[in-house]
């Protein structure tokens, strides 16, 4: 039902935003690691964004590569293209089971990076499963507050209007799309409260018994870093991110 809704035209809108932010990413997350430090390239696992696929990332692992031989960098390869709208508590466990593979491999510490709707994957891993030893988490452009406005909306539904979209992501159909689970329309905040699966949750808006371990996963990092701005485009507020 989600998936014949996005139009070709949205696609291509999309890869044009991922392009640009990507490149202008690039030089603030190399500058970042840069002063980490020889003596600490640590492993980075990277998580590629909405409709966007394994090798959307290869530039920038490379770039990481080059600019610091010998780190080990791996970028999620499931949940490519159409199957990255499935419901997000499915990819949190997968990339949440990559993570926790990847800090057995590598016990003195892993870098986990998340680009758009990725940074918001990784995030609710990194709470959900609270044994990580992720020491740096960087999210590019990602819509950790949730998302709001016509520029993202119509790239995936064109048809949707904006003032009925909670209509159909406040609602169990709508709460199957990963776009549904971090819908968080400002006008209608009982609905969202009330029908959404995931955003209220993993930003401990509602209390529940995993509360505590959902605060313990992120107070463990040793730095985040948030990138955004206003010139993204696609995320609506910008200041979600």
């Amino acid at each position: 039902m989600f998936r014949s809704e996005i139009k070709t035209t949205g696609l291509k809108t999309y890869i044009c935003y991922i392009t640009i932010i990507t490149l202008c990413s690039l030089l603030v997350v190399s500058t970042f690691l840069y002063f980490q430090g020889s003596h600490s390239y640590k492993p980075v696992i990277i998580v590629h964004g909405i409709l966007s696929e394994y090798s959307s990332m290869d530039y920038l692992a490379n770039r990481i590569k080059e600019q610091h031989p010998g780190t080990i960098v791996h970028i999620t390869n499931d949940f490519g293209g159409l199957f990255s709208l499935e419901p997000m508590w499915h990819q949190v466990h997968r990339v949440g089971a990559e993570i926790m593979m990847m800090s057995a491999m590598h016990p003195d510490g892993i870098i986990l990076l998340g680009y758009s709707q990725g940074g918001l994957v990784a995030r609710a891993a990194l709470e959900a499963y609270k044994d990580h030893n992720v020491k740096t988490f960087i999210s590019l452009s990602s819509p950790q507050a949730g998302q709001y406005g016509t520029k993202f909306l119509h790239i995936f539904y064109p048809d949707l209007a904006l003032k009925s979209a909670y209509e159909l992501f406040y609602s169990r159909i709508g709460q199957l799309s990963s776009v549904g689970n971090y819908w968080n329309d400002p006008h209608h905040q009982k609905l969202y409260f009330n029908y959404s699966k995931f955003l209220p949750y993993i930003n401990n808006e509602k209390q529940t018994k995993l509360q505590n371990d959902f605060k313990l996963g992120i107070a463990k990092l040793d730095k985040m870093v948030l990138i955004g701005g206003p010139d993204d485009g696609v995320i609506s507020p910008w200041q979600s991110r």
